[in-house]
């Protein structure tokens, strides 16, 4: 076992198959490694990154047999891990004691991650490619190395949210404290010890602009942080600002003086207006804003974005702009968005049926354009957009009753991966794939379309569905034969559909395919029963 589980991870690109010259250096790294899981995913991801060449090979194990037999007071696994972070890049490094940081147990989200390493330095430029593309490539390394674990993934197969194991945890802890590189306290603990670089407060309430130097201030779910301090512009280092999931709802003017902020992280925060200042952010990458009215159900306010002055057009250094309302009175926001041809994610809220052909004509420019989330300013509007859209790999639609000549145009967009009609986005009885559709689509959700009632999948369409989520306020009378066809699904979750959907002969059948995880969610305990019932057979 502890071979096999070796060979796949070191030699994963020669299909886990041990090259005859290496065989017997293997086994004694195996050895070494005394048969602990993490020990070995840890040293075969460090041997992954080397080349298959005997002297490269034992110069390592002579490194690890080194390590082994000093630090009689750490254990073998502990001297292993070590050697594995001792092996790290310069860069790497510093990226992979960040995780010490966060809370520990907890998951984090790799793009609050990605954006706080580039605050910091750590991430260094390369041609041609954006230093958010060059951090995904430094998260992708510590992964294969077996440092970093994956918790989610999105569509796409990057990871949503990672974490490390607690015996990492402790390594990182200790190296945070022997470096100087950052001091761990909790909300009441103000004993700072000597000379410290970062300081990560858990269970802080309070903003303070004392630290004049500070380049990252992440108050990520503080619900109890509700204002700005009004001089927070004398911090005129920051590049990361997060008042992400608390009660703040103002912007103070002084914001504007940040000019080497990259990100401002407004999500589920009450901030609902940005300040004119905003405009003289020149270096601003990401801005993100958003309020969720977990009181509403289903309704088309119940997410609310950010309304802007004047001059947003001025930041044209944005990779991220979500979520933005248009129609604001006295502001173009059109002729503002069309500034912004570096975007790769734009979110759009308030939509008129009038704004279909400037709103395409708009993102026609952005060549770069990956993902794009438009919601319509009231369930009266139909919004008419055309197939202007070919760099898109995910769309989310909600509230623009879109019909058949829609869905025609979207199913040629050439890498569309990811899909999502909501809240009658679509708003027609019939929704079709035909033979061909949507050939890259890995992940499709159909949701609240209180029109629809005939779902039809052809064969050869969806070819490379993994993912399908179905409901809820869906009034489907049965489901398509046509899953029989999906080759590659994996999983399919259906959200409060009726009993006579489940009870359908199609569904019976769906049951049957091996390799599909089948989920349901259901609100009231009754229909949970119900549910086990039917997939029972009685």
């Amino acid at each position: 076992m502890a071979w096999e589980l070796f060979c796949n991870k070191a030699f994963h690109e020669i299909v886990g198959t041990c090259p005859i010259h290496l065989y017997k250096l293997s086994h004694e790294i195996v050895e070494k490694s005394k048969g602990l899981p993490l020990a070995i995913k840890a040293i075969a991801g460090l041997l992954s990154t080397k080349n298959n060449i005997v002297d490269e090979w034992r110069k390592l194990l002579t490194s690890l047999s080194s390590q082994l037999e000093s630090n009689e007071h750490l254990t073998s696994i502990t001297k292993i891990l070590l050697l594995s972070y001792n092996d790290l890049p310069y860069d790497l490094k510093s990226c992979f004691l960040y995780f010490g940081i966060f809370k520990q147990d907890n998951s984090i989200r790799s793009g609050r991650l990605i954006r706080q390493w580039i605050a910091e330095g750590f991430v260094m430029s390369k041609k041609d490619k954006t230093l958010e593309e060059v951090a995904e490539e430094y998260m992708a390394e510590l992964i294969s190395r077996n440092l970093v674990q994956v918790s989610d993934v999105y569509f796409d197969g990057k990871p949503r949210t990672c974490r490390i194991h607690d015996l990492l945890q402790e390594i990182i802890l200790n190296k945070m404290e022997d470096l100087s590189f950052c001091q761990v306290l909790s909300g009441n603990d103000s004993n700072i010890k000597g000379l410290i670089r970062r300081m990560s407060i858990i269970n802080a309430c309070a903003i303070t602009t004392n630290f004049k130097l500070l380049k990252v201030l992440d108050f990520d779910d503080a619900p109890n942080l509700d204002h700005f301090p009004e001089d927070i512009g004398c911090l005129f280092h920051f590049k990361y600002l997060s008042v992400r999931g608390t009660r703040v709802r103002l912007l103070p003017k002084s914001i504007g003086k940040l000019e080497n902020l990259g990100t401002l992280d407004l999500k589920e925060s009450l901030v609902l207006q940005l300040p004119i200042e905003i405009r003289r952010l020149y270096k601003l990458r990401h801005l993100l804003a958003c309020h969720t009215d977990w009181n509403e159900s289903y309704h088309i306010d119940k997410q609310k974005g950010v309304k802007e002055e004047k001059g947003i057009g001025r930041l044209q250094s944005l990779q991220k702009l979500y979520f933005i309302e248009v129609n604001v009175v006295g502001v173009d926001t059109f002729e503002e968005l069309s500034k912004l041809t570096e975007l790769r994610k734009l979110g759009i809220k308030k939509l008129r049926s009038a704004d279909g052909r400037i709103s395409c004509d708009c993102i026609q420019i952005m060549n770069y354009l990956e993902s794009l989330d438009v919601a319509t300013i009231s369930e009266d509007e139909m919004l008419d957009l055309e197939s202007m859209l070919e760099n898109l790999v995910r769309i989310r639609i909600s509230w623009s009753k879109l019909e058949d000549d829609l869905v025609k145009a979207l199913k040629n967009l050439p890498n569309l991966l990811d899909i999502g009609f909501s809240s009658n986005a679509y708003y027609g009885e019939e929704l079709k794939f035909e033979e061909g559709a949507f050939p890259k689509l890995k992940v499709l959700r159909v949701r609240s379309s209180s029109k629809l009632r005939w779902l039809i999948i052809e064969e050869g369409a969806l070819c490379n569905l993994e993912e399908f989520h179905i409901g809820p306020r869906l009034q489907l009378k049965e489901l398509s034969c046509g899953f029989q066809h999906l080759r590659n699904l994996e999983e399919v979750s259906f959200r409060e559909m009726p009993a006579n959907f489940l009870m359908s002969h199609n569904f019976q059948t769906l049951q049957s395919i091996t390799g599909v995880e089948i989920r349901f969610s259901y609100k009231i305990v009754e229909h949970i029963m119900m549910v086990l019932e039917i997939i029972r057979g009685k």
